[in-house]
Parts: C-alpha cells; sequence; structure tokens
C-alpha cells in the first residue's frame, strides 16, 4: 500500500475523478483500486461518490447536443420497456394507480397552496400564456393535428369532465346552481338543450351553452359560481363574440349565485344579464307571459 500515494488518490476520488482514469494516472488495476478504495471510504462511502462522479460526468456528457438527444431516446425507450414489462403484473398496476392518484391530489394540492401567493400566480399565468401562444403559433402538440381531430379530443374531454349531480330530465350536471338553473326551466315548462355543441373556427373547433332554449330561439344561458369574475367574463365575452356572429339578435344571460352576481352586474357588458336563479325565474315568467 506504501507504494500509492493514497491521500492524492482518495482526493482525486472525491473530486470526481473516475475508477478509470484514477486507474490510468496512478498505473494501479482497477479491481486492486476499487479495492483500496472500499477499504479506506468504507462500501457505503464508495458507492456514494461512485454514484455522484458518475452523474457529474453524464451532466458534462449532455452538454452535448448529440449526445443529449442519444442520452434522452436511449433512456426513454429503457424506461418504457422496463415500465411495460412491470406493468404485467396486476398488484404493480394496481400499485403504480394507486401512487399516481395520490401524487396527482397531493400535486394539485400543492399548485393550489402555491396559486395562492399573488407573485407565483401573476408568474405561473405569465408563464402558461407563453407556452400556449408558442405551441399555437408553432403548431406543435394539440395544435399540430388538424381541426376535426381536436374538436374530437376536446368534446371527449367534456364528457369526461365530472358530471356528479342530476338534472330534473336524468342529465348529468357539474354544480348545484346548473340544477337549479334546469329546475326552474323545467317548472316553467320551458324546453331546454343542455350543454349544445356549435361548432366553430375556435381552437377547439366548437364551443358549448350551458343552456339554450328552442322555444325563445335566441337566449343563450350561461351559469357559473366562478370565483373569478372579471376572468370568468373574459372567457365569456369571447364566447358571445362568436354567438353573435352566429345570431345577431342573441341575448346572453349569466346565472350565478346571490353571493356574486352584484360583482358580476358590474363587470359584466350592457348586453349580457346577469341573474341570480330567483331572478331568471321571474324574467322567464314574464317573458312566457307576454
Amino acid at each position: 500500500m506504501g507504494l500509492y500515494d493514497l491521500p492524492m488518490i482518495l482526493k482525486d476520488y472525491v473530486n470526481g475523478a473516475s475508477i478509470f482514469e484514477l486507474s490510468k494516472k496512478y498505473s494501479i488495476d482497477v479491481p486492486k483500486l476499487k479495492e483500496l478504495l472500499r477499504s479506506h471510504l468504507g462500501s457505503e462511502e464508495y458507492l456514494r461518490i461512485a454514484h455522484s462522479n458518475g452523474g457529474k460526468v453524464v451532466v458534462k456528457k449532455l452538454q452535448n447536443p448529440v449526445y443529449r438527444l442519444n442520452y434522452v431516446r436511449k433512456m426513454s425507450l429503457s424506461v418504457k420497456r422496463s415500465l411495460n414489462h412491470l406493468m404485467r403484473s396486476k398488484k404493480f398496476r394496481e400499485e403504480w394507480s394507486k401512487k399516481a392518484c395520490k401524487g396527482s391530489r397531493r400535486g394539485i394540492l400543492k399548485l393550489h397552496e402555491l396559486l395562492s401567493n399573488p407573485e407565483f400566480n401573476r408568474r405561473w399565468t405569465a408563464k402558461c400564456k407563453v407556452g400556449g401562444f408558442k405551441t399555437y403559433g408553432t403548431k406543435k402538440g394539440f395544435y399540430a393535428a388538424p381541426r376535426r381531430s381536436r374538436r374530437s379530443w376536446s368534446l371527449l374531454g367534456l364528457q369526461r369532465t365530472g358530471r356528479k349531480l342530476v338534472g330534473p330530465r336524468g342529465e348529468s350536471m357539474y354544480n348545484d346552481l346548473e340544477v337549479s338553473v334546469a329546475s326552474i326551466l323545467h317548472e316553467l315548462g320551458v324546453e331546454y338543450i343542455y350543454e349544445k355543441i356549435m361548432p366553430v373556427g375556435n381552437m377547439n373547433g366548437f364551443i358549448s351553452v350551458d343552456f339554450t332554449i328552442p322555444k325563445i330561439s335566441n337566449l343563450f344561458i350561461e351559469v357559473t359560481c366562478w370565483n373569478k369574475p372579471l376572468q370568468k367574463l373574459s372567457e365569456l365575452k369571447k364566447k358571445w363574440k362568436i354567438i353573435r356572429r352566429r345570431c345577431p339578435e342573441a341575448e346572453m344571460v349569466v346565472v350565478t349565485s346571490p353571493k356574486y352576481v352584484d360583482v358580476y352586474k358590474k363587470l359584466s357588458e350592457r348586453d349580457i344579464n346577469v341573474f341570480t336563479p330567483k331572478e331568471l325565474k321571474r324574467c322567464l315568467a314574464s317573458k312566457l307571459a307576454g
């Protein structure tokens, strides 16, 4: 052992030199060098440093674009093969699903926590907008597909969104407010179409309207209990603009809870009427009587 400059070997190894680099530098066979390092560092510390050094080498190599691309492809294929093999086991699939659901819930809760911070919320929104516009502008991802396909995917997503409540005619609905509006229409004997899909030339290829009333052909009703009126109205105005082009005489009605009605009324445009469910009932009864 006295023939080797052990302190320098240990120093080089701790500073990131690989076993092969040390073997060449100090003219020591690889097996002998590994035995030497294990005996002085202990197996656990030896392996920890080895993993760390390996990671540093990979990080350095990843600065090369060609190497990085090949590395990503190789790792992706390796992970895919390994996962496909493991997924053959029912027990693994069940455990995977549980962990994925748990991780998803924790991620959503953490995101909601972070979004309560105004500064984080602002930066998050700004980045999402940049990413969305970039994807749309370069026609990548979702926007790389034909509009017909995007419409199909969006409609499928709309169908799969959780609707846990039931309306008066047995239709699945999103929230109590929608059920209240549907019940009012049903009580007044007003036929309605729930979530009517209208093909248009927007990004998704369609828009949906919460309630359309065939008997009153120009009446469209949107129901919302969103606690961010300014943001919601911004989206609704885009939808109303599309509807107006198709139906210039359209009458737009937003129904919201008493808690938010004053705010929505203050922020809405003149041709967008905002009602609580009770106000909607009085308005419709008057229209039908007239």
